[in-house]
């Protein structure tokens, strides 16, 4: 694995227990940008400006994307 998914797997780890600590935060794990480099995806249950601006664009270098997924339900 390239050295930067390393990285972006170990901030993943660092923050993922913060992040779903939101309600609204639905899943936070690893991605790749249009150029297929790694990002860290992170999922929202409903849309939230208040919630998005507390979440930083990148992390060491490491662009973070905020989708709306909608609610997910475990089976």
């Amino acid at each position: 694995m390239d050295e930067s998914f390393k990285k972006a797997g170990r901030i993943v780890e660092k923050y993922r227990e913060k992040w779903l600590s939101d309600k609204n935060i639905v899943s936070v794990g690893l991605g790749r940008t249009k150029k297929g480099s790694p990002a860290i995806i992170i999922l929202l249950a409903r849309e939230d400006d208040t919630l998005v601006k507390t979440i930083p664009p990148e992390i060491d270098g490491i662009p973070v994307s905020i989708n709306i997924s909608g609610e997910i339900d475990t089976l």
